[in-house]
Order: structure tokens, then C-alpha cells, then sequence
């Protein structure tokens, strides 16, 4: 079982230049529903929530959330909590090697304070907290992006409340969604935990690194 390896801004230059390279059959291959599903009581099964994956046809990106977060949007994981995780998906994983094609790069860490949006029931679980939303067609003030609070959410729409107006947004009609946080609650925000797997091969694994 291979050892984790912390990644921090030089991870982001690392995943510019993978999704560059990623064959597009690596991309066309990956059964997201499948992983997803697999990967989902693996994490539920460490004590947390699964927020997201992620494929870019090289990396295997796995957000996970503490459950705290539903209360408390400064409760987050930390690096012992990645490492936790990592281990249980990595062993399972390996098991099931067709599931990701190729050799590729395993990460596990937190969404950050802004979380995407992108399900209804992404939606549902944020009722009550900041986001911003770019629409696809503009809102009835002529707005193409709307910054407030989430009031509701259903299967289909979201209400929104905006420097006092009410919007209801359709789901389809969102391009793009993101929680927002205040920095001016005065609490300090923890950076985003990472770990990564490494593999030279199709599943072998780079030794623990830790960059500041």
C-alpha cells in the first residue's frame, strides 16, 4: 500500500500540465457513477462526508468534508483525516484496477471554504449560506451573476436573496455556483489539506513527501 504525499501550489501546476497531456480515451473510459459510487462508504466509512470526485483522465480527485461543516463552515479536515482516507480508497482501488484506467494520480482533500456547486442537492445542503451563481441567461434585473443568500432549494430551482430582492434561479440556468465566505467574521481560514498517490506505474507509489 503506497505511502501519501502532500502536494500544495505546485500541485496546481502539476494538474495544468497532466490535463494537457490526459489521452482522451483515459477521459472517455472513466465510469464516474461507478468510482462514485465505490468510493462513497469507503469515506462515509472514515467518518466523513464525500463531496465531489473528480477525473481528469491522470488524477483521481476526492473531496471530502467533515460533518461538522453543516454547522460550522470553519470545521474542517485535516491532514491526518486525508491520509485516513487515501488509505481506505487507495487499498480499494488497487482491488479494482479497471475501474481507473491507466496509471494515475490519487488526491484526497477538502473542497476549501468555496465549495462548487453543483447539484440540487448540493443546493439543499447549503440552505442559509453565502454563494455566487453565473448564469447562463441573465436574471430579470439584467444580472449575469448573482452574489447573496441561498433561501431555498428544490429538485429543479434555488431562491436567492440578493441586496434585499428575491431571485428564484433555475438550476439549468446556473453555469456556475460556489459558496462564499465572509472574511470579515474575523476567523482565520485553515489552507486546504492535500494528499496525493503517486504512482511512477500503474500502481505503484512515490515515497511521503511534505512541502510548505
Amino acid at each position: 500500500m503506497g505511502m501519501p504525499v502532500l502536494l500544495y501550489l505546485d500541485a496546481v501546476l502539476m494538474d495544468r500540465h497532466v490535463l494537457e497531456e490526459s489521452p482522451p480515451e483515459a477521459l472517455a473510459r472513466f465510469d464516474a457513477e461507478r468510482v462514485r459510487a465505490l468510493v462513497e462508504p469507503l469515506v462515509l466509512g472514515c467518518g466523513f462526508g464525500l463531496w465531489d470526485i473528480e477525473w481528469t483522465g491522470s488524477i483521481l480527485r476526492v473531496f471530502i468534508e467533515h460533518p461538522a461543516q453543516l454547522e460550522d463552515p470553519l470545521a474542517g479536515v485535516t491532514l491526518e483525516d486525508c491520509v485516513q482516507v487515501s488509505r481506505a480508497v487507495s487499498l480499494v482501488l488497487d482491488e479494482t484496477a479497471e475501474l481507473v484506467p491507466g496509471a494515475y494520480h490519487l488526491e484526497v482533500s477538502s473542497p476549501g471554504l468555496d465549495k462548487p456547486l453543483r447539484s440540487a442537492s448540493d443546493f439543499k445542503r447549503q440552505v442559509g449560506r453565502s454563494a455566487k451563481c453565473k448564469l447562463k441567461a441573465a436574471a430579470s434585473d439584467g444580472q449575469l451573476a448573482l452574489r447573496g443568500t441561498i433561501l431555498s432549494a428544490s429538485d429543479v430551482s434555488i431562491e436567492m436573496e440578493v441586496d434585499g430582492n428575491r431571485f428564484t434561479v433555475l438550476l439549468d440556468n446556473i453555469r456556475e455556483a460556489k459558496l462564499v465566505f465572509d472574511v470579515g467574521t474575523g476567523k482565520q481560514i485553515s489552507p486546504q489539506k492535500k494528499v496525493s498517490k503517486d504512482p511512477k506505474q500503474k500502481r505503484s507509489h512515490a515515497s511521503p513527501r511534505i512541502r510548505s
